[in-house]
């Protein structure tokens, strides 16, 4: 191979290449995702009980609530599975735990009763 068609394929990678490092660098900077928490030395996790959640972690500095449409499903061995046509309205709560102004501020979202996502946000404040 000569060296035309070796630059050749090089610029052609770092073309294809670029876009996923912009979009890597991109995702950094968001809030962080986590699929767990921890509280002491408890662990909480996607899927767990908003009640598992009080009674480990305690109650949370703020709490929002609204609803949401979503296809009717039923949870069978951890996995969700559609159970009819149309939409039903469940619950959705979104609460907050400033554990104070060294440690990392939790967002954690609750849909129907259970944990579905845990959101690392900035510091806390005292």
């Amino acid at each position: 191979m000569g060296p035309a068609k070796f630059l050749c394929m090089t610029r052609t990678k770092s073309l294809f290449l670029a876009p996923l490092l912009a979009m890597a660098l991109l995702g950094a900077a968001t809030p962080g995702m986590a699929d767990s928490m921890r509280c002491g030395s408890r662990l909480v996790k996607d899927g767990d009980s908003a009640g598992k959640l009080r009674s480990l972690c305690g109650e949370p500095a703020s709490i929002s609530r609204s609803s949401r449409l979503r296809p009717p499903i039923v949870w069978i061995n951890g996995r969700a599975l559609r159970t009819g046509y149309g939409a039903v309205e469940i619950p959705v709560e979104t609460w907050e735990y400033n554990f104070g102004p060294t440690r990392l501020i939790l967002r954690v979202r609750i849909e129907d009763g259970l944990v579905v996502s845990i959101d690392t946000l900035g510091y806390g404040y005292p």
